[in-house]
């Protein structure tokens, strides 16, 4: 796989099927047991309270989904690099009472947020018409220019500086994704 196609032509890597059944069986049976803790996006985002951005939860996690992440893209990196793995639901609820409150969230970048990653992505933990993430040429546009709908243990991969938001289905009570970052080390 050639990523310089993702990082220098601003492209989008897209694996349908990551996990192996049975792993993806096994992540999405214990995906609500984690203990998430109340947080926002983006989460660099100052602000007086969690749904004055786009509120969410999370479960930090650096090492099962971490360690399958890099086995995947080990040749890819000659070994320099790391990754790190955080479960997140956002509740649709929670979104509409937010500042939030449309289908696509803050428009942001993960470049500046942290700091020497050099490539994002999700792993859909549902699949949604409507949902999914959206990627944009820049914050100012109302519209994405392009949408990567949500289907179960997809995996997609973009450079740090895309612009991109979630997209989110308002039909679903909870929207589930893993979203992880590669970093140099």
């Amino acid at each position: 796989m050639d990523l310089n196609n993702i990082k220098n032509e601003g492209g989008i890597y897209i694996k349908e099927n990551f996990f192996t059944k049975d792993q993806f069986d096994k992540i999405n049976d214990n995906f609500l047991n984690k203990t998430f803790y109340p947080h926002h996006q983006p989460e660099k985002y100052e602000c007086g309270n969690r749904f004055q951005a786009y509120p969410c939860y999370q479960f930090d996690d650096t090492n099962e989904i971490s360690l399958i992440i890099g086995n995947y893209f080990k040749t890819s990196f000659n070994d320099d690099f790391r990754v790190e793995t955080t479960y997140r639901k956002v509740y649709s609820e929670e979104l509409l009472k937010s500042k939030c409150n449309t289908r696509y969230g803050f428009i942001h970048t993960d470049g500046g947020m942290y700091g020497n990653c050099l490539y994002a992505g999700v792993i859909y933990m549902d699949f949604s018409n409507t949902g999914g993430t959206a990627f944009f040429n820049a914050p100012s546009d109302k519209f994405p220019d392009i949408e990567i709908g949500a289907v179960p243990n997809r995996l997609i991969l973009y450079d740090n500086k895309r612009f991109h938001a979630p997209s989110h289905d308002f039909t679903y009570e909870v929207r589930k994704n893993i979203c992880f970052f590669i970093y140099d080390k």
